[in-house]
């Protein structure tokens, strides 16, 4: 019997490592607009932090709904073949 796949497992291949760097690279503009702004380094930590959070939050917000809309329009073109009463 074949297990089912988790609802966000394709989300952890390639899409995933990059919604991860696309939002550490969002963290770090936020962190480095904060020290801009001169509000201090543990400011700018949090603040960095804070967009990192919310940007990979985002990310897998959105790759949950793509997956299940795909997922609902996937149509099963090769169901299992029926089983066959033995000959002999």
């Amino acid at each position: 019997m074949q297990r089912p796949l988790p609802r966000l497992q394709p989300f952890f291949s390639i899409p995933g490592v990059i919604a991860v760097i696309d939002s550490v690279v969002a963290g770090a503009i936020a962190g480095i607009a904060a020290l801009g702004l001169d509000l201090g380094t543990g400011w700018s930590v949090g603040l960095g932090g804070l967009a990192f959070a919310a940007s990979l939050a985002t990310f897998v917000f959105w790759a949950e709904r793509e997956i299940a809309r795909h997922t609902a329009r996937l149509v099963v073109r090769f169901p299992a073949p029926e089983p066959r009463e033995p000959t002999g």
